[in-house]
């Protein structure tokens, strides 16, 4: 599917309502919810989402940081990387 002009791509506006519904969210965090929410047996492939996460951070939509080195420690698990709704997505839904 391709680009016309500024517009989203249909996964795009599915990670900013959950953002936007969820608040602060991380890449496995989307995945699994867009997997329920589609009742899709698979999980959203690895590089599809995070690209769009990418894209999504570029074009000034979302933020990004990663936790605490030592959050993940105690879980044994690896880092998250967090992202947020900005005001610029906050601001264009009022």
């Amino acid at each position: 599917m391709r680009r016309k002009g500024n517009a989203l791509m249909p996964l795009e506006l599915q990670i900013i309502e959950l953002a936007k519904n969820v608040g602060e969210v991380y890449g496995f965090q989307i995945a699994k919810e867009l997997q329920r929410t589609s009742k899709s047996k698979s999980l959203v492939g690895y590089g599809t989402l995070y690209r769009a996460l990418g894209r999504l951070v570029k074009m000034g939509y979302l933020t990004a940081r990663w936790e605490d080195y030592l959050a993940n420690l105690s879980e044994s698990r690896p880092r998250r990387r967090y992202y947020k709704l900005t005001n610029k997505i906050v601001e264009g839904m009022k």
